[in-house]
């Protein structure tokens, strides 16, 4: 299953093969008429993970679309970090909460292109073959390192504060960050389930801590874009995929 990651309201036809995640809190902010039309199509919600905890279990599973409440099938969860890791919070309810051999994320304005159209389920299924391989978009950049670019346009004071705390929990990542001027683009992805450990892990265990500490200290720093973690998460996506020993294939992405 590719999940098509939203935080807005989404009504186009959902690919076969792909299905809605709501991240944040966007199910709460609908109404009843666009519950019920949501319901009728393939979605799925993220638990709270709650304000101290980064997991916490949820028992609660629903089929009904009668209820107009999606089926929540989430036992670990970061949702909480939404405001400061956006789509990364869709990206481990992937890695630890889903259970389909064929996992990928895309965004819901946002697809991987094959073709002059969105990538099919099936054909991606079949480029990735039995594993050890991971389709990713096409590199792009910003016309400077990632350091540069993210000190200048999201805040230098909180950024440098941020930087340092990546430096001592991961140098090689907080290296490459330094220097690399192109990365994948918008952590959109397709590939084995299996195969999420080899980037997730390491990628998760640098960037929760970081959240957690912007959660808890700069909520009343106005110089500190909620985002900033958010937008470190999307280029160090990058440097772990291509430590992960995972063959890529590269594609390019459309607006839709």
């Amino acid at each position: 299953m590719i999940y098509i990651v939203k935080h807005k309201p989404y009504n186009n036809q959902v690919p076969d093969g792909y299905a809605k995640l709501y991240v944040g809190n966007m199910w709460g902010s609908l109404n009843g008429s666009s519950k019920a039309e949501e319901s009728s199509n393939n979605v799925q919600m993220i638990a709270d993970g709650g304000d101290k905890n980064t997991s916490q279990d949820k028992t609660s599973e629903t089929n009904e679309t009668s209820s107009q409440e999606p089926p929540v099938e989430t036992t670990s969860s970061i949702n909480h970090l939404n405001p400061y890791l956006n789509e990364a919070t869709a990206m481990y309810d992937i890695w630890k909460n889903k259970e389909d051999d064929v996992v990928g994320m895309c965004h819901y304005r946002r697809f991987l292109k094959f073709g002059n159209g969105i990538l099919p389920f099936d054909k991606a299924a079949e480029m990735i073959g039995n594993g050890g391989k991971i389709i990713v978009s096409r590199e792009e950049g910003n016309g400077c390192s990632c350091h540069d670019y993210c000190r200048r346009e999201y805040g230098r004071e909180a950024f440098d504060k941020y930087f340092v705390m990546m430096q001592y929990l991961n140098p090689n990542a907080a290296k490459w960050f330094r220097t690399a001027t192109r990365f994948f683009s918008k952590e959109m992805f397709v590939c084995h389930q299996k195969d999420m450990d080899k980037f997730c892990a390491p990628l998760f265990n640098l960037i929760i801590p970081m959240a957690e500490r912007f959660r808890k200290y700069e909520g009343d720093n106005p110089m500190a874009n909620p985002r900033l973690i958010g937008y470190m998460t999307e280029r160090l996506f990058s440097y772990f995929v291509s430590q992960s020993g995972l063959k890529v294939e590269r594609l390019n992405w459309m607006w839709v």
